[in-house]
C-alpha cells in the first residue's frame, strides 16, 4: 500500500524536513562545546522520528528503518569536529552524524515517492526499459552526493519486482555508465546517478511532447499556494506571480523558466512579500536545484 501525507501539504512537509536537517547540522556544529550533547541528540532524533510518524500513513516502520540510530564499532575521523579527547562524546557525535546523513537520504527517498504528491498515482510500465527510465528520473530528482537503493525506490512506490531484479537493473545501468555503483560486493542495487545518466534523462525528457501538461509541477504549485495561504501570505501579487509562472512552464525552456522563477522570487523577497528562506525553498522545491541569495 503506497504512503500518503496526513494533514500536511507536500510543500510544508518538505519545508519542515529541511528545517529539521538544519537543526541537526546546527547541533553537530556546536558538538565540541555542548556538555549535554547526547541528551540533545537523543531529543533531536526523537523529534525527527516523531515528525515522520505524525505525517506519514499508513505505517512508517519501513521509513524509520532507513534511519541510522546505532553506533559504529570502527574508528572514526574526529578531526572534522576539532576534537581529540573524550571518546564517549566522540561516539555520540559519530552516531548523530550518521543519523543526520541517513535523514538526508530518507528525505531523498521521500521526494522520489509518487504517492506523497498524488495519492492515486501508481506507476505502470510496458517493459523493463520504462522501469529503468523511471528509476533514473527518480534519481535525477535528488541528483547529488547520496546513494540510493533501487529496490527501496521501487518498494516505496509500490512497484512489483522480481527477487534479484533491482541488482540486475543496477548492473545494466552501471554497464551503460548511467549510475555509479555504491559497492561491488554488498548492496549491489545501491547507486548514485552519474553525470552521463543525468544527461541521458535530461535529453530524453527534452524530446518529449513540450505541449503536454506537467502534472507533477502543477501539483507542486497547488501545494505552494495552499501553504502560503496557511502562513498568511494571501496577497494577490503572490497568486498573480505564481499563476504566470505556472502558465509559462509550458512555453519556456527549463533553463529560461528557472531563471525567470529565480528573478521573481528575489523580487518578492526584496519587497518583503515573502522572506528569504521561503524564496529559497520554493525555488529548490520546484527545480530541485540550489538557490543562493546574498
Amino acid at each position: 500500500m503506497p504512503y500518503i501525507l496526513r494533514n500536511i501539504t507536500h510543500f510544508s512537509f518538505f519545508s519542515n524536513i529541511d528545517g529539521l536537517l538544519q537543526e541537526n547540522q546546527a547541533l553537530l556544529s556546536q558538538a565540541n562545546a555542548n556538555t549535554f550533547f547526547k541528551t540533545e541528540a537523543d531529543k533531536q532524533i526523537d523529534k525527527c522520528r516523531n515528525f515522520l510518524i505524525s505525517n506519514l500513513s499508513p505505517n512508517t516502520e519501513e521509513i524509520l528503518g532507513l534511519l541510522h540510530t546505532g553506533y559504529l564499532t570502527y574508528d572514526y575521523n574526529w578531526s572534522q569536529w576539532g576534537m581529540d579527547t573524550e571518546p564517549a562524546v566522540r561516539k555520540e557525535i559519530e552516531r548523530f552524524d550518521l543519523f543526520h546523513k541517513s535523514m538526508i537520504q530518507v528525505k531523498g527517498y521521500l521526494m522520489m515517492m509518487e504517492s506523497l504528491q498524488n495519492a492515486s498515482a501508481i506507476p505502470e510500465f510496458s517493459g523493463i526499459g520504462e522501469k529503468s527510465d523511471f528509476l533514473l528520473r527518480k534519481l535525477h530528482q535528488v541528483f547529488g552526493e547520496e546513494t540510493y537503493s533501487l529496490q527501496t525506490i521501487m518498494r516505496l512506490n509500490d512497484i512489483p519486482f522480481r527477487s534479484d531484479e533491482a541488482n540486475e537493473i543496477a548492473k545494466d545501468l552501471g554497464r551503460r555508465g548511467y549510475v555509479n555503483p555504491y559497492h561491488q560486493y554488498s548492496k549491489k542495487d545501491e547507486v548514485q546517478l552519474s553525470v552521463k545518466g543525468a544527461n541521458y534523462i535530461e535529453r530524453k525528457d527534452k524530446s518529449r511532447n513540450k505541449i503536454k501538461l506537467k502534472p507533477e509541477l502543477d501539483a507542486k504549485f497547488e501545494s505552494i499556494i495552499e501553504q502560503l495561504t496557511k502562513l498568511g501570505h494571501g496577497q494577490e501579487i503572490i497568486f498573480d506571480e505564481i499563476t504566470e509562472l505556472k502558465e509559462l512552464q509550458h512555453k519556456l525552456s527549463k533553463k529560461n523558466w528557472s531563471q525567470l522563477l529565480k528573478g521573481k522570487l528575489i523580487d518578492l523577497a526584496i519587497d518583503g512579500v515573502i522572506n528569504k528562506d521561503t524564496a529559497i525553498f520554493i525555488f529548490e522545491y520546484l527545480t530541485n536545484n540550489q538557490l543562493k541569495l546574498l
